[in-house]
Order: structure tokens, then C-alpha cells, then sequence
């Protein structure tokens, strides 16, 4: 099969008051062509991807709320690893993010790994668990990772901080989202660097992500980085 490298144009339709794109063509990151589409035919609406012969490679399923503004993904999976097609899947859903002009994109990453996964495209972490926190930020501090002086300077700052609350909960939970601020820019540091795995914070269980419209604005040149990179005409 001889493959089109030229980009690919996604166009879009309403369907039940929601802007959807059309199915379009992509290349993962292996050179392989992909297609993803919508559908409302499951149990939730999904993004899917598809290869070349119709199998299925995977699958983004999402609930779009309005009234809140705000995407819920349900389940993110792909049947293949390091084939770009989860990325592709996470780009396809950002896109749905922007054409609909919602402000929120939420998802629960059960598994850690996808923590990293997330982060990179610019989703941040949500919890108000001082000790995940701290954990988390305890590992920045003693990394061997070169280059990092600001991540730990911020995570021994905000360590001594929480560990002073103990279990204290504070009204203003400011501080919290500065914990999860300063983890979620050290796994989009990390991921996008491709450093390898074991530079990567451990935390024992999955947590909440929010990616926002202003995530959307401030982590726009790396995002148009990536859809050059699957042969996609779409700049958000």
C-alpha cells in the first residue's frame, strides 16, 4: 500500500446538538494509517480508531454535559502500545474539547500510568489527599533526574508546608491545587523529555484529571506539535 503523507483535513457536522468531526484518516506514530470516527451507538459516545482493515484499535468513550460545560471521559483504552493510537485517541477528544467550546475535559486515570500519559498533553491532576500529594512531591525532591532544580525547590517549599497541616484540612484548598499543580507539570516535564519510567513518581492508586480550556491555550504549540506529527491540517 503506497501511503498519502500529505495532512489530512478534519471537517465537522452537528449530530443532537453537539459538534462532531467526520471520520478522518491519520498516521500513527508507526507510520500506519488509522481512522477515527464517532459514535453513539454503545452504551456511551465514543471516539474510535480503526486500522487499515477495519479492525479495531481502540476506543475513547465520553459524555458530553452542556449544561456544565464539561466533558467526561468514561474509558480511554488501546489494544496496542506505542503505536500513537491512544495519543491520537486523547487528540481526538481535546479537538471535541475546543470545537464545542467546553471548558472542561475530566477523566479518571485508574490505571498510573495513564497519569503521565495525561499529563503530557497538559491534563493536571485533582485530589485534596495531602499525603498522595506529599508522597508525590517527596520523590521529585530526592529524583536523580538533572536539570529539575525548580521542580524540587517548589516540592521542598510545598512539602514542609502540608506536613505542617498534618491532618489538618484547610478551608482554602489552594494548597492542594498547588500540589497538583507542581506533580502534573513534573510528569509533563518527564514525559515529554521521554525520559524513561523509573524517573517517573510512584503513587499507589489512579486519581481524577481535569483538562481545562486554559490548559487548552497555554500547551496549544505542543498539541499543534502533535498533530503534525499524525499528518492532521488541525491547529487548536
Amino acid at each position: 500500500m503506497k501511503f498519502d503523507y500529505s495532512k489530512r483535513v478534519i471537517s465537522f457536522y452537528d449530530h443532537n446538538g453537539i459538534r462532531v468531526f467526520k471520520k478522518f484518516n491519520a498516521l500513527n506514530t508507526r507510520m500506519k494509517s488509522v481512522d477515527l470516527y464517532y459514535t453513539d451507538k454503545g452504551k456511551y459516545p465514543a471516539i474510535m480508531i480503526d486500522d487499515y482493515d477495519g479492525e479495531n484499535l481502540g476506543t475513547f468513550e465520553l459524555v458530553f454535559n452542556k449544561a456544565k460545560s464539561t466533558i467526561e471521559g468514561k474509558q480511554l483504552i488501546s489494544y496496542t502500545e506505542r503505536e500513537g493510537n491512544g495519543q491520537l485517541l486523547t487528540l481526538a477528544a481535546i479537538i471535541e474539547l475546543a470545537q464545542n467550546r467546553m471548558n472542561n475535559l475530566t477523566y479518571f486515570a485508574g490505571d498510573t500510568s495513564n497519569i503521565p500519559f495525561l499529563a503530557k498533553f497538559g491534563f493536571v491532576l485533582e485530589t485534596d489527599d495531602s499525603r498522595y500529594i506529599m508522597n508525590g512531591l517527596k520523590q521529585i525532591i530526592k529524583s536523580k533526574l538533572p536539570n529539575i532544580e525548580e521542580f524540587k525547590y517548589k516540592s521542598r517549599n510545598l512539602h514542609s508546608r502540608l506536613d505542617m497541616l498534618g491532618d489538618v484540612i484547610p478551608d482554602d484548598k489552594s494548597i492542594f491545587k498547588l500540589g497538583c499543580k507542581i506533580l502534573s507539570d513534573y510528569f509533563k516535564f518527564i514525559a515529554r523529555h521521554r525520559y524513561p519510567k523509573k524517573y517517573y513518581p510512584y503513587l499507589e492508586v489512579g486519581s481524577d484529571m481535569r483538562f481545562t480550556d486554559w490548559d487548552l491555550v497555554t500547551n496549544k504549540r505542543y498539541l499543534d506539535k502533535l498533530m503534525d506529527v499524525h499528518y492532521l491540517d488541525y491547529k487548536f
